[in-house]
């Protein structure tokens, strides 16, 4: 005990010297269990003593050991029961949609994160018979957004996404043209006369989108600090896409619940980064999936619901090239107009491409360059290796 205890005192009291160890892997492995190996020596210690009046030899030593591993595993107990306890009655079952759900009307999106409209929202304003969507985080503040007429009086927004995407077959010459065809496409729609407006209204929703993220029990206050020497198991933790129609009928759940509690039987494990590196008690999830399990709410989406999905790149292309060039032509439209947005996505489309650029796209290259109402250019690095030539002439 010698030993494990001046290596339980080093560990405990230098962990960063745990963390050069570990470089090591061997002496990093060793230093990090010695506060385990002294808990265990000096309880198994003591359980000789006791039992050394009863017991002698061979005998002393297998009950002696029993008993260490007995209490170590006694001792956590009453919080995985608990923590069991929790879950079963926390625990909702999971719901299938029989048929896609047709989503119209005004959309309540509900979710842990900001207000703003991302890749989500700007999917369901595109949904078909979808008329608004109202956005809604934990501290009860909203924003409804909807696609007006441009002249539409009220508020503007943008969007922080542009749509959701089918799973598409990874392309390492050009990774970001799904995402680029899908904002082209919401710039084409903003170009043709339309405005994202953000509101404060509270419309009664058609449809409610719950995506959950937080403490499984409203009331409950998650234990984030330290609680590395507590053997009290943490907040129940819910992950969850749940869909309800106007009457709250669910029509599509799926969740996972999870708990952080004590292992059983008890060690001294590590926990933290290179900075904040620390010893506490080892714990273990309980619950539903793996750990750091997901909930797909976009496949889930996608796959039982109505929502748009997806974008034709080679249509978007061809039509973002008509929409800019149309736009180039017309001196009267503001710089404000979406339509000159779409100057980085038509330049960005040659990403992939490794033919010289043709001569009509070189003149619409350079009517880019030379409109002032095209404010970004940052598409440029992708088409100008395009250019047969010198392009000191571009410049």
């Amino acid at each position: 005990m010698i030993i494990t205890g001046i290596g339980a005192f080093v560990a405990l009291t230098m962990p960063w010297l745990v963390i050069i160890g570990s470089f090591l892997i061997i002496p990093g492995i060793i230093l990090a269990s010695m506060p385990t190996a002294f808990m265990y020596g000096v309880a198994f210690a003591l359980f000789r003593l006791l039992l050394g009046a009863f017991l002698s030899g061979v005998s002393l030593n297998v009950m002696s050991g029993a008993a260490t591993l007995a209490l170590f595993w006694t001792i956590p107990q009453p919080g995985l029961t608990w923590a069991r306890g929790m879950l079963a009655s926390l625990k909702e079952p999971d719901i299938q949609a029989s048929a896609p759900i047709a989503l119209k009307g005004d959309i309540l999106l509900a979710r842990p994160f900001e207000g703003r409209c991302d890749a989500l929202c700007a999917a369901l304003l595109k949904t078909p018979g979808v008329t608004s969507v109202r956005v809604q985080t934990p501290r009860g503040h909203s924003n409804t957004y909807r696609i007006v007429p441009d002249s539409t009086p009220g508020k503007r927004s943008t969007v922080i996404g542009h749509g959701l995407l089918e799973e598409w077959r990874y392309d390492a010459t050009d990774p970001l043209a799904p995402q680029r065809a899908l904002e082209a496409e919401w710039n084409l729609m903003m170009s043709e006369g339309k405005a994202l407006l953000q509101s404060d209204d509270a419309l009664e929703p058609d449809f409610t989108i719950a995506i959950e993220d937080g403490p499984a029990v409203p009331d409950a206050k998650p234990r984030w600090g330290r609680v590395d020497w507590s053997l009290e198991p943490s907040a129940p933790h819910r992950k969850a896409l749940t869909i309800t129609d106007a009457g709250e009928q669910v029509l599509l759940r799926q969740s996972i619940l999870s708990i952080i509690a004590p292992a059983a039987p008890m060690l001294i494990g590590t926990s933290g980064g290179i900075e904040t590196f620390r010893f506490g008690w080892a714990r273990r999830r309980l619950g539903d999936g793996r750990m750091y399990a997901e909930v797909p709410v976009n496949r889930l989406l996608l796959d039982h619901t109505s929502v748009s999905r997806g974008v034709d790149m080679e249509a978007a292309k061809t039509r973002t090239r008509e929409e800019l060039a149309r736009a180039l032509d017309d001196s009267r439209k503001p710089v404000s107009d979406p339509a000159f947005a779409l100057a980085n996505q038509w330049m960005d489309s040659f990403r992939a491409n490794d033919q010289p650029l043709g001569e009509s796209d070189r003149r619409l290259l350079v009517r880019i360059l030379e409109d002032p109402r095209v404010r970004s250019s940052d598409g440029l690095w992708a088409i100008i290796k395009q250019v047969d030539g010198d392009s000191a002439g571009l410049r």
